[in-house]
């Protein structure tokens, strides 16, 4: 016989679910995902030579936005 051990957390679909169905380790993964798009995006657009205001912006709308909304709604 098989025993199946219970997780604290699983992820099904993308989200990551406790047994109270808190969030909140769906939050803290897709936060820190975020973060270190943001990171990365801050590194192109340097002082000297990087990418423009608009083109920043751009990124972040397209890049990290959806990735700190992702099952928001």
């Amino acid at each position: 016989m098989v025993r199946i051990q219970a997780k604290p957390v699983i992820r099904y679909l993308g989200f990551y679910l406790d047994a109270k169905l808190t969030f909140k380790e769906h939050i803290r993964f897709y936060a820190t995902k975020a973060c270190s798009a943001t990171h990365c995006v801050r590194m192109l657009g340097n002082a000297c030579r990087g990418l423009s205001p608009v083109h920043k912006r751009r990124l972040y709308i397209t890049n990290i936005l959806p990735v700190m909304l992702y099952g928001a709604q």
